[in-house]
């Protein structure tokens, strides 16, 4: 899996790592320079690999930058968040939930995946999961992929939609 994500993003362009809320905003000659390092098969460039030290502790030196940075094409949207509600139904688990009972109904799993690669495609950066899960489909509380625990904010969705449900 890649460490971080490079993507368009309105008039500018970040740097997100999967999991964070912290971003890199770079310039468009920067994320061009990123680009051209990842398809000539390039180490990341210092100045990446400088910001990802500080901004989030990772070391990038010596990886390529194509096996560091997936690079995302801008979407044809300006939407850059969303909201997914993953099924209509409750297993009456969660603490701070204000809704009552709903029934089990919604998409199946090939709907579920294939609606997270509409949202990717349209551009979309972060993702927040809620609604109700069924037992078998249940992402644990505390998962790396989603911010862990009972963080609200929405955390970077990234191409390739590496989300198992």
């Amino acid at each position: 899996m890649h460490e971080l994500v490079a993507t368009p993003y309105r008039d500018r362009h970040l740097v997100l790592r999967p999991g964070s809320p912290k971003a890199v905003q770079l310039s468009a000659a920067r994320f061009a320079e990123l680009q051209a390092a990842a398809a000539d098969d390039q180490q990341v460039p210092v100045w990446l690999r400088n910001a990802a030290r500080q901004q989030w502790s990772i070391n990038l030196s010596g990886t390529s930058a194509a096996a560091a940075v997936l690079l995302r094409e801008a979407g044809p949207y300006e939407f850059s968040r969303a909201t997914y509600e993953i099924n209509l139904g409750c297993d009456f688990d969660c603490e701070m939930c204000y809704l009552g009972e709903k029934r089990f109904e919604g998409l199946d799993l090939t709907g579920k995946r294939q609606l997270l690669h509409v949202m990717r495609d349209a551009g979309v950066i972060w993702l927040q999961i809620t609604g109700g899960c069924r037992r078998e489909l249940r992402v644990p509380r505390r998962s790396r992929l989603f911010g862990g625990g009972r963080n609200r904010q929405p955390v970077p969705l990234f191409a390739g939609c590496s989300v198992s449900l």
